[in-house]
């Protein structure tokens, strides 16, 4: 038989084991219902508000009327006007930003890496309303922008070059983050898989299309999905970049809080923009998923 201290000692060990799970697990709760908290306080609360104002009809009934004034002919042009230069934007910002992150990880030095980087992270410190002035003076009347309005054939003030603008308002604003968020998957990525590509024979750039740019694809859909949410979210840009001509879904929100006070068409049409990027965003997610079991 085994003795009785030697018995306590295991009796006592396990108590301890047990003990430091169970400690463990409190800690793991109690890290996580915080955060889950805030979340809800300023992510779900305001969410549930927001769409029981979409149907909200006054005095405790609901409608659905305020849903059925999004299907008219103008709400529909700023939709298909916000969709349409969010992706352009995006796609220009994806692949741009690409390019400059494969460079810094594959052709700079060390040195000058580093250089390039704080410099893309000096300008997320800068206010984005900054960096719209910013961008309205370069492209102001002077000879760079009748150098844009004679390439393109258009007049500074026609609606195309108002686009132009909003375009790359939104590629400046997306692009530091694209870089930034491309930098570690580009970098994870074996060099010597293309040295070997290219001994075996293949040119440069075929080795780049079907091995750096096959293995980084994945990271650089889901950066490109996180820069149309923000470009098809954006507000202040076609503001003022826009100068009445452009407007987002986000300005007509903006106008029907606080210039035309029908909070309610307002909630619907913010409803109608979240559910529109979800499904732009699950779509794509789900192609990603049918690509790779195929």
């Amino acid at each position: 038989m085994r003795p009785a201290s030697g018995r306590s000692a295991v009796i006592d060990n396990r108590g301890s084991r047990r003990a430091t799970a169970g400690a463990r697990k409190v800690l793991r709760f109690g890290l996580v219902v915080p955060t889950l908290a805030l979340y809800c306080v300023l992510f779900g609360g305001p969410m549930i508000l927001l769409f029981h104002q979409s149907f909200s009809a006054g005095d405790g009934l609901f409608t659905l009327d305020h849903y059925r004034s999004l299907f008219s002919r103008s709400f529909a042009y700023n939709l298909i006007e916000t969709l349409k230069l969010s992706a352009i934007a995006a796609v220009a910002a994806t692949v741009s930003g690409y390019l400059i992150a494969f460079y810094l990880i594959r052709q700079c030095t060390s040195r000058m890496r580093n250089i390039w980087l704080n410099a893309i992270v000096s300008i997320l410190f800068l206010s984005l309303l900054i960096r719209i002035y910013a961008l309205l003076l370069t492209f102001g009347a002077g000879p760079l922008m009748e150098f844009v309005t004679g390439l393109f054939g258009m007049s500074p003030t026609s609606r195309a070059m108002t686009e132009l603008l909003v375009v790359l308002g939104l590629v400046n604003f997306t692009m530091p983050l694209v870089i930034l968020s491309l930098l570690g998957p580009i970098e994870n990525i074996n060099p010597k898989l293309m040295e070997a590509a290219q001994s075996l024979g293949a040119a440069y750039w075929e080795a780049f299309f079907s091995i750096e740019l096959k293995l980084s694809l994945t990271n650089l859909v889901s950066v490109g999905i996180t820069a149309f949410s923000l470009c098809i979210s954006a507000f202040l840009i076609p503001m003022v970049l826009g100068r009445g001509f452009v407007d987002f879904v986000a300005n007509l929100v903006y106008v029907r809080f606080q210039e035309v006070f029908d909070a309610a068409t307002g909630a619907a049409m913010a409803v109608a923009l979240l559910l529109i990027t979800l499904l732009v965003i699950y779509s794509v997610q789900w192609l990603l998923i049918r690509r790779g079991d195929e």
